[in-house]
């Protein structure tokens, strides 16, 4: 039998590991924004981070990025449904925010994000 403490860990890893899978790597989280009047928010392709590898959309320091990169944030729960620096369309955001408009109808998919979706 395990013990707690390896249980509670067993149960972080897998929702690490189905959190990293909303999402859809498109890169865009990698880019300079700014908030233009009126709040809405404009990203700058011609300014990626200096470890986006920008043709795949790939971090070149992926394991590392919270310490390589200063801008790098970790992409939480509370950060898809309140940053308004993440695109509508991040992978993050579409599930999150859209569970929140429909709470009942979405329930399940949030509990059981499926690999394919990445």
């Amino acid at each position: 039998m395990l013990s707690e403490e390896m249980s509670v860990k067993k149960i972080a890893e897998a929702w690490n590991e189905k959190w990293e899978l909303l999402c859809h790597g498109c890169g865009k989280c990698c880019y300079e924004k700014h908030f233009i009047p009126g709040g809405s928010l404009v990203i700058d392709y011609d300014k990626p981070c200096r470890f986006l590898e920008e043709e795949s959309k790939r971090c070149t320091v992926y394991v590392n990025r919270f310490n390589a990169c200063k801008e790098c944030q970790k992409i939480t729960l509370w950060t898809a449904l309140f940053s308004r620096a993440l695109p509508p369309d991040c992978g993050y955001v579409v599930k999150v925010r859209g569970a929140i408009k429909h709470p009942v109808k979405n329930i399940k998919s949030i509990l059981s994000i499926r690999r394919s979706q990445r």
